[in-house]
């Protein structure tokens, strides 16, 4: 019996490590999808704001559009 004991409590341990492995592995892949998720959330929002500043100049492209066709036109009202 004490054989059969000693290969139990063996066997006992082996789980254990086994167990207290796995969950370090759990604990640090949570952690890298934690990181990953920031990381995602970091980059949405910069693209937001290069699409809003991109908006920006393409509002301002259309402005300046508008502002030369005036001038031109008024340019050539004057020359009449």
């Amino acid at each position: 019996m004490s054989k059969l004991s000693n290969m139990s409590q063996i066997s006992a341990e082996k789980v254990e490590a086994s167990l207290k492995e796995m969950k370090l592995a759990i604990k640090t892949i949570t952690e890298q999808i934690g990181k990953t998720s920031l990381s995602s959330e970091s980059q949405a929002a910069a693209t937001k704001e290069i699409a809003a500043m991109a908006e920006e100049v393409v509002n301002s492209t259309h402005k300046l559009s508008e502002m030369c066709k005036l001038s031109s036109f008024e340019d050539a009202i004057g020359k009449d």
